[in-house]
């Protein structure tokens, strides 16, 4: 029957992208914690244990934030998307994962595996995802690019000048360990 084929395919997409905005939700850890309870037949359990873990982890945030929110107000959301986009991009290319988004700042993650003899391999994937980052943030803000809008933005140019406005981050690295888990309650 046609609409049972058309009911399957509509199911089918709909699973698919439930799956890809709980990826976008939960990120690397979170998929492993739903694949664990959905691997059991009792509730979920958001309770469990962390596991330790080595990784290379990367911090940027978005210079002059706060400025640059009061002069765009709602529409600092897609500012603040573009600039994940191309954080995430590079992060993601060069084998990372962003692991966590709070208003400006970007934690990007290189999972390192236990007694992995390419850890100077992963180091030097998460620095070259950086110097992509800046590199491709530089050719976003000008002439053509998805962030030259802000450069001529009215109330920008108002606050920080006539082109004196261009987007920056500010980035480190570091290697070390971690545990990584759920962190809330059943409610978050």
């Amino acid at each position: 029957d046609v609409d049972d084929a058309d009911e399957t395919v509509l199911l089918q997409r709909t699973i698919i992208k439930i799956g890809q905005l709980l990826q976008i939700g939960f990120g690397e850890a979170g998929s492993e914690i739903i694949a664990k309870n959905m691997s059991n037949n009792s509730g979920i359990e958001p309770m469990c244990d962390g596991v330790k873990m080595e990784a290379v982890f990367g911090f940027c945030d978005i210079r002059n934030f706060t400025d640059t929110t009061e002069c765009l107000q709602e529409k600092v959301m897609v500012y603040v998307n573009k600039v994940g986009a191309i954080v995430h991009e590079a992060t993601h290319f060069w084998y990372g994962a962003a692991n966590k988004n709070i208003g400006d700042a970007f934690l990007l993650v290189w999972k390192i595996k236990a007694n992995d003899a390419s850890t100077h391999k992963i180091c030097d994937n998460a620095l070259v995802a950086f110097l992509k980052s800046i590199i491709d943030l530089k050719r976003e803000n000008g002439p053509g690019g998805c962030l030259h809008e802000y450069k001529d933005h009215p109330v920008i140019r108002k606050r920080f000048g006539e082109n004196n406005f261009e987007i920056r981050l500010g980035m480190g690295l570091h290697i070390g360990w971690a545990i990584e888990g759920t962190i809330g309650s059943r409610f978050k």
